[in-house]
């Protein structure tokens, strides 16, 4: 029962390790786009607008503001997913660790310490930069493009209503992501 719990397990496991690549290139295409749109906002208005209409036969006008607005929940949408799955993901490695002491101990075979001991031996310096590049690299460069965009949108916006929408999608992604910080690499109990 153990051994096909562990199996099962570990499937999840890989599961959400697919799942979360998944949600880090959309939150890369995601920032992108928000860069993009920072500099060049008329010009990515136009490839929308001709985009949708060759596609779907549709020809509105697209607003600045809606644009915005929709960058900035698809990114809390993204992140949201990002942050859930890697903190997912953090936490299997301890559960992991604990089914494959136990097997190993009812077994007497030290064998199924493939996750825990064995993956920790000798473990090589490219994935320790990895593993801070998902721990610190990707939730600051999250903090530091949309700070970046914020701080544009207050200069040259002049509509305070989106201006204030945006804020609030903002803190959310800061606060957020200061959570997930504070949680994956302070935080004893993952």
């Amino acid at each position: 029962i153990l051994y096909d719990h562990y199996k099962e397990s570990s499937e999840l496991s890989q599961q959400a390790q697919k799942q979360r690549s998944h949600y880090f290139c959309g939150i890369c295409i995601l920032e992108i786009l928000n860069i993009v749109f920072l500099l060049y906002p008329s010009e990515v208005i136009t490839a929308l607008t001709q985009w949708f209409d060759a596609q779907y036969s549709i020809a509105f006008p697209l607003a600045l503001p809606v644009i915005q607005g929709t960058i900035w929940i698809l990114i809390i949408y993204f992140t949201v997913l990002y942050f859930q799955k890697n903190i997912y993901i953090e936490r299997q490695y301890g559960y992991l660790t604990i089914l494959e002491t136990e097997i190993a101990q009812q077994t007497g075979l030290n064998l199924f310490k493939r996750e825990s001991e064995n993956y920790n031996n000798n473990y090589p310096l490219v994935l320790t930069v990895i593993d801070r590049f998902y721990k610190w690299g990707i939730p600051i460069a999250i903090i530091v493009v949309n700070s970046v965009k914020i701080v544009f949108e207050y200069i040259h916006n002049a509509n305070w209503g989106i201006t204030i929408f945006d804020s609030v999608c903002y803190t959310f992604i800061l606060i957020l992501t200061i959570l997930y910080i504070k949680m994956i690499n302070f935080d004893k109990k993952k």
